[in-house]
């Protein structure tokens, strides 16, 4: 199911008819997580190390994504609703990272980096130490879900919601999605390659490498007060 669910959103991602992703379960539940059995087949070097990119399914999806919780997210799926750009909750969900009560981490690393961005770190580590459920007016209350509704509207409000996206410009949508999500970093990565040097010690570009130094050893002997007076 798991690799169902990530061949549609990379699908949905590449599909130039697509604007907005909208994902939910079934049934009155999100979804329940991970099959620990899964995990048990798995060998302990691949149980454990940094997230991968394709662990962050949601956050590279090149559409604005909106999570419909109508019941609990659990385990994994409350990392997928972490990486959401938006989600709306019915008064019955309820989401839960309990990996600590596993013996686990965080699955994708949204736990560990998205979430505290989303509502402090304080409130973060409590949920992901103890693996307390959230429960959706908490999660309201703190900004965790952007929207609160009855049972079974959480699909329709975000499928309205979604419209009202896509009506907005597509050449928009990523790059605020982009820059919300990796805030600052995205930014000194993108002016790190334009800076210039800020002082004569920097490196200058490789083409300019020997006239650079040159000049500068010129300027070197000029301030020195033991230079050695030149001819002209």
């Amino acid at each position: 199911m798991l690799a169902d669910f990530r061949e549609g959103v990379q699908r949905a991602s590449a599909a130039p008819d697509v604007r907005v992703l909208v994902i939910t379960g079934r049934g009155g539940s999100f979804c329940a997580g991970i099959d620990l059995a899964d995990l048990d087949g798995r060998d302990a070097a691949d149980r454990g190390g940094v997230p991968s990119e394709s662990d962050m399914l949601l956050v590279g999806c090149a559409k604005p994504v909106i999570a419909a919780v109508d019941g609990p997210a659990v385990g994994m799926s409350a990392e997928f609703t972490c990486q959401a750009d938006v989600r709306i909750a019915s008064t019955r969900a309820r989401f839960a990272g309990n990996f600590g009560q596993r013996g686990l981490v965080p699955d994708t690393g949204a736990g560990s980096w998205l979430l505290p961005k989303q509502i402090g770190l304080p409130a973060a580590l409590r949920l992901l130490f103890t693996g307390e459920p959230l429960d959706a007016e908490e999660a309201f209350r703190i900004g965790y879900v952007s929207g609160l509704v009855e049972p079974d509207e959480p699909e329709g409000t975000a499928t309205e919601l979604a419209g009202r996206i896509a009506a907005a410009s597509p050449f928009s949508a990523r790059p605020i999605s982009s820059s919300s999500t990796t805030g600052r970093h995205v930014l000194q990565r993108n002016t790190s390659r334009t800076r210039e040097p800020p002082c004569r010690n920097a490196s200058p570009p490789k083409t300019t490498r020997r006239a650079w130094r040159r000049r500068s050893g010129n300027a070197d002997r000029r301030a020195s007060p033991d230079a050695e007076p030149r001819a002209r």
